[in-house]
């Protein structure tokens, strides 16, 4: 049990903080190297006291390059933004303790540069004030790697690996990547750090935004020295049943990293690949000099340390579409056969659907966004609107690829339909169409994404262009399909987003045979044309039932004005979740004679056009899905159409 005098000795050292400001003073000497430590450590306290007594910036270790590098090793992506957790734990490993937790754009998880910058500034000021610039651990130097392994340690996820703890492959550079060898590892490294996630900000202050005192010290040293180094050897450390040759694609651009800040960039690219395989539940990166007989004098080693995911997992969550929801069952087999293959058993209870499928995915090595995958499916769906009920009983064959800044999919699908009827007030055209059915189709979809959030995007472009030929392989069906979607999004001023979206489509028969009420296209409801009930708008059967039987042809467009709430109410919390909705909406959804041509096409797609307009209040719902409630006035109304004059509710992922 302590004495007395050793509680009143600790209760010192606490309130003076003297262990933080002799582990800062011990981090500056293993930093700087000063020919003189002793005028040295005189000069940093006093430096200390004059930004106690001014107010200003005290010494600090970090400088502005240091901290553009830093930004540039965690954002390789250069996406100028990051999360809220990687914000609050960078903070957190620089030594910052009173953090704000409301920085500007939490509730929408995207840190910008700026705020970032802003609140480190801040945090670095406050902390160098009292000492506590960096703690000890995070400032202990490595042999031979300077400030930036420091850096970089403060920046990836470490852990030690001590005697037993698994097999791991190494690649070395002396041999080809085929040649892999597997052993035992001791301890590589004794420190350990709290993980940061992938992406990563620029951590600290500015120089030229704090006027410093006269007196303060100019660095003696290049803080980040592009040293020359060479990759000796990447170990792979903690493989199960991974195959090796699959992650020789994906760590590769390490051995062509020419210096240290080079490293630790490529390093962290590719834990981010490693990451995206979709078969580890953890990748951690330790960087050490290279030790033995072959050992170069700037020769290091890089480690990365996996976790395996299990072999089979399970899920349960809900998911939200256009007006409906759903509870979706999964269980999966990462990697079932060692090259990040996964085989997927999904089971989905809905509102208006049910569904269960079994899917088979496979990347390319190396390649991962080429990638293919086999699935069989069977969906019950239900259509009030039409009164159809509609059972699909199908399988498909997709082949996605990039091509530029494209995104391809090539799919195959064969499906054999079930229509029937899902009341008895059913009309006679969705009777006429009930029954069995084979659609035996060939597609290809392409897709150019910029935005932001797919959710409620700030800034960026969509361009989906979808294709569908049927009847060429077989079934019953024969049509060809066509339908785009268009979306445009631009930051106006007062942190206001106006947006501009047009979708289109058409389905032209071949043969004789008339398309299927299964395969035209809907229009109307909370999610397209505001002020009109859900896909209850264009062609419908006669008397007294009055089904929505779909159209051949339509266009909609849709103009939004996004902005902050009056007043701004809950700034920086959770009142930013929510946006002002101004929204003008206009399309048409009608059956096309074919042999009029074009223009005649046009014509009757400009007529009688259904619009509306309103406003309402829009809540996004992280990156899942987003709320509408809106007031809608609905213009251009024809005859049978039923419309949702006043307030309308919507939810879903794919608004217009």
């Amino acid at each position: 049990m302590a004495t007395q005098r050793e509680n009143d000795a600790a209760d010192y050292l606490k309130k003076h903080k003297i262990i933080e400001l002799m582990d800062n003073l011990t981090s500056m000497l293993f930093f700087y190297r000063p020919e003189n430590p002793r005028e040295f450590l005189i000069e940093q306290l006093e430096q200390l006291k004059i930004s106690q007594q001014s107010g200003m910036r005290g010494p600090n270790l970090f400088n502005n390059a240091n901290l553009n590098a830093v930004f540039g090793i965690l954002d390789p992506a250069n996406q100028k933004y990051i999360t809220f957790a990687q914000y609050k734990q960078a903070l957190t490993t620089l030594g910052i303790k009173d953090i704000n937790e409301c920085p500007e754009g939490v509730n929408e998880d995207r840190i910008s540069h700026e705020t970032f910058k802003t609140e480190a500034m801040q945090g670095l000021q406050r902390c160098s004030a009292t000492a506590v610039v960096l703690n000890a651990q995070q400032q202990r130097a490595w042999p031979g790697s300077d400030m930036a392994a420091s850096l970089y340690r403060a920046s990836s996820t470490f852990s030690g690996c001590g005697e037993g703890k698994g097999p791991y492959c190494t690649f070395n550079k002396a041999q080809t990547f085929s040649s892999v060898t597997r052993h035992c590892t001791t301890s590589l490294l004794n420190q350990s750090l709290d993980p940061l996630p992938m992406r990563g900000p620029e951590l600290g202050v500015q120089a030229d935004d704090i006027e410093a005192p006269e007196t303060e010290l100019e660095p003696k040293h290049e803080v980040l020295e592009n040293k020359d180094v060479v990759v000796q050897r990447v170990h792979i450390d903690g493989l199960g049943r991974t195959k090796e040759d699959l992650l020789t694609y994906e760590i590769a651009g390490v051995f062509q990293a020419k210096n240290l800040i080079d490293v630790m960039r490529k390093s962290h690219e590719a834990r981010q690949k490693l990451l995206r395989l979709g078969i580890f539940r953890k990748v951690e990166v330790v960087i050490d000099t290279s030790r033995g007989e072959n050992a170069l004098p700037n020769g290091l080693d890089v480690t990365f340390e996996v976790t395996e995911l299990r072999r089979m997992t399970g899920s349960y969550n809900t998911m939200v579409g256009n007006n409906e929801g759903s509870m979706v069952l999964g269980l999966k087999l990462p990697n079932v056969l060692g090259r990040a293959e996964k085989l997927t058993f999904q089971f989905s209870y809905g509102t208006k659907e049910t569904s269960y499928g079994l899917s088979f995915f496979k990347p390319q090595p190396g390649h991962f966004e080429r990638n293919i995958s086999l699935n069989i499916y069977k969906v019950t769906g239900q259509f009030p609107w039409s009164s159809l009920r509609e059972t699909d009983r199908g399988i498909s064959a997709e082949l996605s690829f990039p091509v530029w800044k494209t995104s391809q999919t090539l799919k195959w699908e064969g499906v054999w339909r079930e229509l029937g009827c899902l009341a008895r007030t059913a009309s006679f055209a969705v009777r006429e169409e009930s029954g069995h059915s084979l659609k035996s189709s060939l597609s290809h979809a392409m897709v150019i994404d910029t935005r932001n959030s797919s959710i409620l995007p700030r800034k960026g472009g969509l361009l989906k262009i979808h294709q569908e030929l049927a009847g060429y392989t077989g079934g019953d069906a024969s049509f060809l399909k066509e339908d785009f979607e268009i979306q445009l999004n631009k930051t106006l001023f007062w942190d206001s987003v106006l947006s501009a979206s047009l979708w289109g489509g058409l389905l032209l028969p071949i043969g004789d045979r008339p398309t299927s009420i299964a395969d035209r296209f809907y229009l109307g409801g909370p999610t397209s044309i505001r002020g009109f009930s859900m896909y209850s708008m264009g062609p419908q059967s006669e008397g007294m039932a009055g089904d929505y039987l779909g159209g051949e042809g339509y266009w909609a467009g849709g103009l939004h004005l996004y902005t902050p709430l009056p007043f701004r109410p809950g700034k920086g919390g959770f009142g930013d979740l929510f946006r002002t909705h101004f929204f003008l909406n206009a399309g048409n959804l009608c059956n096309l004679n074919y042999g009029e041509g074009p223009q005649a096409h046009l014509r009757k797609l400009a007529e009688c056009i259904r619009w509306s307009y309103g406003l309402g209040i829009v809540l996004r719902l992280g990156n899942i899905a987003r709320l509408e409630l809106n007031y809608c006035i609905p213009m251009g109304v024809q005859s049978g159409d039923r419309i949702c004059d006043g307030v309308q509710f919507g939810a879903g992922i794919r608004f217009l």
